[in-house]
């Protein structure tokens, strides 16, 4: 499923009401948006630490990739994102300049399944 959560629809509030309501159900894995809106999730503790959920042999050939931020529980900085650019799903789909990142939703019922679909990503170049 994908949400518009852009302040130019206008249904936004709405959407994003529906949106909070799926990832607080925990019906929600994985979160793609662009930074600007990623930034907003990550501060406010919605996504797991990468660097607690990522095998080694993944976190390190994203290195140079990692979303690194802090919350607004902890103001130390981690790694909460991966930024898709150089992903074949990036360079056919998005179409704005804003990057994008993904990152697993803290609560996720499907961890497994959630690095297995970064894995698939990072090798669809």
């Amino acid at each position: 499923s994908s949400y518009n959560l852009s302040t130019d629809n206008p249904y936004s509030v709405d959407v994003n009401q529906a949106f909070v309501t799926h990832i607080a159900s925990h019906e929600v894995d994985v979160i793609i948006a662009p930074e600007s809106y990623f930034h907003d999730y990550a501060y406010n503790g919605c996504f797991n630490k990468l660097s607690d959920q990522l095998p080694t042999d993944i976190y390190s050939t994203l290195t140079d990739k990692l979303y690194i931020t802090d919350t607004q529980d902890d103001n130390k900085k981690d790694v909460y994102g991966v930024y898709l650019t150089d992903t074949k799903l990036f360079k056919e789909y998005a179409d704005n300049k804003d990057p994008y990142i993904l990152g697993i939703v803290a609560g996720s019922k499907h961890e497994e399944n959630t690095i297995e679909f970064i894995r698939y990503l990072f090798k669809e170049k």
